[in-house]
């Protein structure tokens, strides 16, 4: 697959600690997945990590900080994989602040895990061992 690179997008908004707008689109960082507020999606989160649905809402919190703190207003890079889109039409990619890896950066701080529904993207394997919750 023809890799593309996407050179200085500006971060304007932060979702969550995986979804963010640059002033272009949104974009859902590949490799990661952040815990989420929605209750179902929460309740196999915490299941999956054999958490309390307390603390999957404060790692939540946690996530969200951190990517407020790590990208908002500023100019990150952004690379693609095999996938372009995901089912919610959000632009899939890594990102990289200063040539560091976003996703790496968050699994490290152990306030993400490894995404286990898209085993086939390039950085899966290493996602996976830096990530505190690995895939079965």
């Amino acid at each position: 697959f023809p890799v593309t690179i996407f050179a200085c997008e500006k971060v304007i908004e932060v979702v969550d600690g995986d979804t963010f707008k640059t002033e272009n689109d949104t974009i859902s960082v590949l490799g990661i997945d952040a815990f989420d507020k929605k209750l179902k999606i929460a309740e196999k989160q915490a299941e999956f990590t054999n958490q309390s649905i307390i603390e999957v809402l404060k790692l939540r919190q946690a996530g969200k900080l951190f990517a407020k703190e790590k990208l908002l207003n500023q100019c990150v890079d952004l690379k693609n994989d095999y996938k372009k889109r995901d089912i919610y039409n959000r632009r899939l990619a890594y990102v990289f602040i200063n040539k560091n890896d976003y996703s790496e950066l968050i699994l490290k701080q152990n306030i993400a895990m490894v995404y286990c529904s898209d085993k086939k993207i390039a950085n899966f394997k290493k996602y996976q061992q830096l990530s505190k919750w690995k895939c079965k």
